[in-house]
């Protein structure tokens, strides 16, 4: 008998892996906010759709701006050394971007923050020289960069992801999840990644199956 994948798995949670859509509300006032090139950010805390927000946008902006480019920058785990050579390489795929660009164009950067504030300067600088406007996501606001839309946790935003994440799932599981969720004071939450590791952590044990092994067999 297979195991089920547990469905609070990074890979099911993950930013911009959730198909959550924001309404047409949020689109137009986002798309409404962009001044040609300028900075922009779209501010909140981790798993409330910044990424999601962005893929969503990108079909509706193409049609406006004569060139559209999405850059995914990954968080930097390293320190010192590492970390400076990582942001460099960052600082230098965005700025190899904005060189191919038209002027005119967008710039779409998902999590600035990881570039550092020298790069970020940087790159915000050589965006403004070839008018090209850029609109990034970041955890909190930052200098120089106009905020157009902050995503938010809301306990209805939750349970709706989760809701979704538990398609599949056998409806005992289910409903447990559901039980454990509304003992759990939803409006406390703050970073939806660790509330996902709790569920995680619930879920596992209950997917796993003891398999017997056959006499002569030793477990490992």
């Amino acid at each position: 008998m297979s195991l089920q994948s547990n469905p609070f798995a990074t890979r099911y949670t993950r930013p911009g892996v959730i198909d959550y859509r924001f309404g047409d509300n949020g689109l137009d006032q986002v798309v409404s906010r962009l001044s040609p090139g300028k900075p922009h950010l779209i501010v909140g805390p981790h798993g409330t759709g910044k990424t999601t927000l962005l893929h969503t946008l990108v079909d509706g902006l193409r049609d406006s701006l004569p060139t559209t480019c999405f850059l995914k920058l990954d968080g930097v785990e390293e320190k010192g050394f590492r970390r400076l050579r990582a942001r460099f390489r960052s600082a230098y795929r965005v700025g190899r971007s904005i060189k191919e660009l038209p002027k005119g164009s967008l710039l779409i950067l998902d999590g600035i923050e990881q570039l550092g504030g020298f790069y970020r300067t940087y790159t915000l600088a050589n965006a403004r020289r070839k008018s090209v406007t850029v609109l990034a996501t970041s955890h909190r606001p930052l200098r120089g960069m106009s905020v157009v839309y902050c995503t938010s946790l809301h306990p209805k935003i939750i349970q709706d992801l989760i809701r979704h994440l538990l398609q599949g799932v056998p409806s005992e599981l289910r409903d447990e999840v559901q039980h454990w969720v509304q003992q759990y004071d939803l409006e406390t939450i703050s970073n939806l990644r660790d509330f996902w590791f709790e569920l995680y952590d619930l879920v596992q044990p209950k997917l796993l199956t003891p398999r017997c092994s056959k006499v002569g067999e030793s477990s490992t």
